[in-house]
């Protein structure tokens, strides 16, 4: 079959994403869209087979895409790849998170499976050489019978926490929750590092939450995002700046050291102190590579995709009922019936 026509509108976020299919031999990028000019210019200026647009409508009408990578701010994702949906396309790669609400998540894989293309969200790190390793171990029983996870994320829940809350729910093989409590806090005192705080990627954001879900089978999971996460660099203990997970079992613990320079993965066994363990070899240039190669075999062949929407769904879920606890001050029961972003609801009725 010939290669995809590819096109990526985003051009920060979407450069990992125009890299990966730029190197693919199934793809074949011919557009990029971004409202930057000069980035628009650094890509084109080094790839003359690719056109650069700044109107992301006038690319959908004219370059008869294929495949379309959508790494905009989060605000975009809903309106975007709806657009994009009804745009004759095959496949949408979605950066995380999917979208603003479930309201917004629920009519992208509406509007996407009515027109018959297929749409991934990038939490990439399901396939991820870090994340692959740990899963199989905790598959295989290293740390016996898994009853806690921990989890910090330097950002908001939204943003940031979406890849902690996916790469928990892939590392525990998408357990169904039952039952969620959060509470955040919004301090908009601005900084010289943070001149406009309370708000990122288009839409309000709080400044620090916690938050405890109980999954079936009695697995506690526990995040900690923004200022209320641990930082302890300087420890040889769980709780870096990003991304830090710990998996607790009964007769040990893994944990993901955080994106850290230091060993990706750890074990304390019941001997007692931490181990480095190396990650399974991995056949990827990058986990995009990974993404990208099997998004070709999602769409030509219909295979199934480790990003597929529904478990973005089942991860969204899980964010938005942290949101909607912390707004209504108590526990909440899964489903969440809220479909609207509880976070925009509290600033619109200046609750936070």
């Amino acid at each position: 079959m010939k290669a995809l026509r590819a096109g990526v509108v985003g051009l920060k976020m979407g450069m990992a994403h125009f890299n990966a299919m730029n190197v693919i031999e199934n793809y074949e990028v011919v557009a990029v869209c971004d409202i930057n000019p000069t980035l628009i210019d650094n890509v084109v200026s080094k790839n003359n087979t690719v056109k650069g647009f700044t109107d992301f409508d006038k690319m959908l009408a004219e370059m008869n895409l294929d495949v379309l990578a959508i790494a905009t701010p989060n605000n975009l994702h809903a309106p975007m790849v709806i657009k994009a949906a009804h745009a004759g396309l095959k496949g949408i790669a979605c950066e995380k998170p999917i979208s603003m609400d479930l309201e917004e998540a629920y009519e992208m894989q509406s509007a996407c499976e009515k027109n018959n293309v297929k749409l991934i969200v990038l939490h990439q790190r399901r396939m991820s050489a870090p994340y692959t390793t740990m899963k199989r171990l905790v598959d295989e029983g290293a740390i016996g019978q898994v009853f806690l996870v921990r989890g910090n994320c330097a950002g908001d829940i939204l943003s940031d926490g979406t890849h902690t809350v996916d790469s928990v729910n892939f590392l525990l093989s998408d357990p169904k929750p039952i039952n969620i409590m959060s509470q955040i806090h919004r301090d908009l005192t601005p900084t010289a590092e943070h001149p406009h705080p309370g708000v990122r990627f288009g839409h309000p954001v709080e400044s620090g939450g916690m938050t405890i879900v109980y999954f079936e089978n009695n697995i506690r999971f526990e995040l900690f995002t923004g200022d209320l996460a641990a930082y302890n660099w300087n420890l040889d203990v769980p709780g870096n700046a990003y991304q830090d997970i710990e998996i607790v079992g009964t007769t040990g613990r893994l944990w993901r050291n955080g994106d850290s320079p230091k060993a990706d993965l750890r074990l304390w066994d019941q001997n007692g102190g931490w181990t480095d363990i190396a990650s399974d070899p991995y056949p990827f240039a990058s986990p995009h590579d990974a993404v990208y190669k099997e998004f070709y075999l999602n769409i030509t062949e219909n295979k199934p995709h480790t990003l597929s929407v529904e478990n973005a769904l089942k991860t969204q879920e899980i964010i938005m009922g942290a949101y909607e606890s912390a707004r209504l001050r108590k526990q909440l029961q899964f489903p969440i019936e809220q479909k609207k972003f509880p976070l925009q609801l509290m600033v619109d009725d200046g609750k936070i």
